[in-house]
């Protein structure tokens, strides 16, 4: 291969390979493509093909090519575990309940140092919307007495997500607005506790104009579509998903009624059953009232 990255690209595909091996995977460049190299891993088992490349406005990366799939989602996260170069600690933030119509909006930032993310990577950390609760759940246990990791969350129950709204509803301010505020109330909290880190990874839930001016000052913040690729941003994945789960089981306990996570009709007949055993008044106090799904419960949007 050549190219004005070639030397670039050699460099960083040795330490991919090196940071795969002492995870236990065998990788080897088997060619060159016009702007990249092409490359297999191997895991005893199972094998893949990569092709690699890089530029300056994207870094180094990894782009799946055939094989077996899963050991390619292995690789990418173990990319995104190196992706910034050395920037490490490094904080991530994410969020739950956001799409979901019962419980509460969960934001969460986690700081993970090196080995902290390598461990939770090998325990299996991934997006968090990917796994099962039960799996979620004992990341989540393990993050929490993890050395070099530290998390931090914002719960904002339904009732005081409903009232968030109505209060600003002449000034045209939405749930991205009030999920902008939480994750930057959440890397506040995080960075009080612990001290900041040479690099912020966000999920780009929202324009930059929107989430941006909820930010701390002075820190280094990259917002990325899909950024629970990186493992800082996964274990608050977890973290804030997790929580989610703990809320719903709780409420459910008590009301006497098993609510469920997502916005469609399981969704709906728990909310119903809320709204039967103790009132249409209930439903704020469990439900994100703006979502459609109200409409189908009661027949208007305000109980």
């Amino acid at each position: 291969m050549t190219g004005p990255h070639s030397r670039d690209l050699s460099r960083e595909a040795a330490l991919w390979m090196e940071r795969l091996a002492a995870e236990g995977l065998e990788a080897s460049v088997d060619g060159a493509l016009q702007n990249g190299l092409r490359a297999s891993v191997a895991d005893g088992t199972r094998s893949c093909r990569v092709n690699l490349y890089y530029s300056k406005a994207r870094g180094f990366s990894v782009v799946f090519a055939g094989g077996d799939g899963n050991l390619a989602d292995r690789v990418s996260r173990l990319v995104a575990a190196s992706r910034g170069g050395r920037l490490w600690p490094r904080i991530g933030c994410d969020e739950a309940g956001k799409g979901d119509y019962l419980g509460p909006l969960v934001a969460a930032a986690a700081r993970l140092d090196e080995a902290a993310a390598s461990a939770l990577l090998s325990a299996g950390l991934a997006d968090s919307k990917t796994l099962s609760d039960g799996r979620v759940l004992d990341l989540d246990a393990m993050l929490s007495g993890l050395d070099g990791a530290f998390v931090h969350r914002i719960v904002i129950s339904p009732e005081r997500y409903n009232r968030w709204l109505e209060e600003r509803a002449d000034v045209r301010l939405n749930s991205l607005d009030m999920l902008s505020e939480a994750h930057g109330n959440a890397l506040r909290g995080l960075l009080e506790r612990c001290g900041t880190a040479p690099l912020i990874v966000i999920d780009r839930f929202a324009p930059a104009s929107r989430i941006l001016p909820h930010m701390p000052e002075g820190q280094r913040i990259e917002l990325r579509t899909h950024a629970e690729s990186d493992p800082a941003v996964a274990a608050a994945s977890i973290a804030a998903r997790a929580r989610y789960i703990r809320w719903l089981d709780e409420a459910s306990a008590c009301l006497g009624v098993r609510l469920t996570a997502g916005s469609a009709a399981g969704a709906d007949k728990a909310a119903r059953m809320v709204v039967e055993k103790h009132g249409a008044a209930a439903l704020a106090g469990v439900a994100k009232l703006h979502f459609r799904n109200t409409l189908r419960v009661v027949g208007h949007p305000n109980p």
